[in-house]
This record gives C-alpha cells, sequence and structure tokens, in this order.
C-alpha cells in the first residue's frame, strides 16, 4: 500500500508541474494576445461608436496610426521640414505600432467573412 501511495504522490507532484507550466504559457499568451489588435478590440467593443464601414479598415488604421507614432510633425499645420533629429526617438515607437498593425491585418482577415458583408450594407444605405 505504501508503494502505491508514494507513486500516487509522484504523479500527483509530476502534473502539478506541468500544470503550472501550462498555466504559465497560458497567460504569457493572453497578455500578448490582449496587448494586440486593440484597434480590433476598440472598433468590435459594442459599447463604442466606431463601425466597420470598408474591410480591413482596423489594419488601415493602426497603419496610418504607426506612421504618426514614427513621424508626429506629419499631425503639424506648418510646411513640412522633412527628417527632424526627433525622429530618431520616435520611429523606434512607430515600429512597435507597425508590428500591432500586423497583426491587426490577421485579425481582420479571421473578421473578413462578417466584414464583408456589413461594410457593403453600410456603404450602400449611406
Amino acid at each position: 500500500m505504501s508503494g502505491w501511495w508514494n507513486n500516487l504522490c509522484f504523479y500527483g507532484r509530476c502534473i502539478k508541474i506541468v500544470c503550472r507550466e501550462w498555466w504559465r504559457k497560458i497567460f504569457a499568451a493572453e497578455v500578448v494576445m490582449f496587448a494586440c489588435g486593440c484597434v480590433n478590440l476598440y472598433t468590435r467593443w459594442p459599447t463604442t461608436d466606431e463601425k466597420i464601414t470598408m474591410v480591413y479598415q482596423c489594419s488601415r488604421e493602426a497603419a496610418g496610426l504607426s506612421v504618426l507614432v514614427a513621424f508626429p510633425q506629419a499631425m503639424s499645420d506648418g510646411p513640412s521640414r522633412g527628417f527632424m533629429w526627433e525622429n530618431i526617438f520616435t520611429i523606434p515607437l512607430g515600429c512597435l505600432c507597425l508590428c500591432d498593425a500586423a497583426v491587426e491585418v490577421c485579425v481582420d482577415t479571421v473578421c473578413l467573412p462578417v466584414d464583408l458583408p456589413l461594410a457593403a450594407s453600410r456603404r450602400g444605405g449611406e
């Protein structure tokens, strides 16, 4: 009986270690999932005023946002001075936003069967 109990305890400890690692991996995947595709989350959330009016809308918005983060002088009303020395700091931030835009393309591709008729119906009604 003692050998059986020791074997059961050993397997229980093994399962506990494996499950702990498994939950850590799931938690890490959820953090990455919720950190990426935030424009899609905002646009598709029921309580926001955003509406899907064209396919790949969120991808376009995320790509435009990454350009604005990389080159904030594009928001200026004055004449463009081209590349500024401050862009040394803003271009890496724009690249981070561009990584999010790549995830937006994946999410928009998955949602394409829903977005295509939805965007067509909203475009026709306007």
